[in-house]
């Protein structure tokens, strides 16, 4: 990942997001928030923080999770912001290939940034 990523682990009323400036550089360590309208906003000024400080729009990656990923992305992509949707079995698998399984929703929300990486690398190799 050489450009910003805001990677967020949805689940249900309440998720964690974390934001990198690139890979591996976090601006933001993980922290959760509310799916209101109110707080799901409240990311805009973090995404603009790191567009300034890059000079890159950022991309705002999460998990496929239906009912739940869909307002949030849709909100973000409303606003500009490419919106990466993976899918839940890819970063379950990455979980699976951990020595130790920790699973909180902050390491979820750097795991997703990481398969994230990972796949933006597959493509621009090929």
């Amino acid at each position: 990942m050489d450009h910003p990523v805001l990677s967020i682990d949805i689940a249900k009323g309440k998720s964690v997001a974390a934001a990198f400036s690139s890979y591996g550089v976090a601006v933001k360590k993980p922290f959760s928030f509310h799916h209101t309208p109110q707080a799901v906003a409240a990311l805009l000024p973090l995404l603009d923080q790191l567009e300034t400080s890059t000079g890159e729009r950022p991309t705002v990656v999460m998990e496929a999770t239906g009912n739940y990923s869909k307002p949030i992305a849709s909100f973000f992509s409303s606003h500009g912001y490419a919106v990466v949707m993976l899918n839940p079995l890819s970063t379950h698998a990455l979980k699976k290939q951990a020595v130790r399984e920790v699973k909180t929703d902050s390491v979820d929300a750097i795991r997703i940034a990481k398969l994230f990486t990972w796949v933006e690398e597959l493509l621009e190799a090929n």
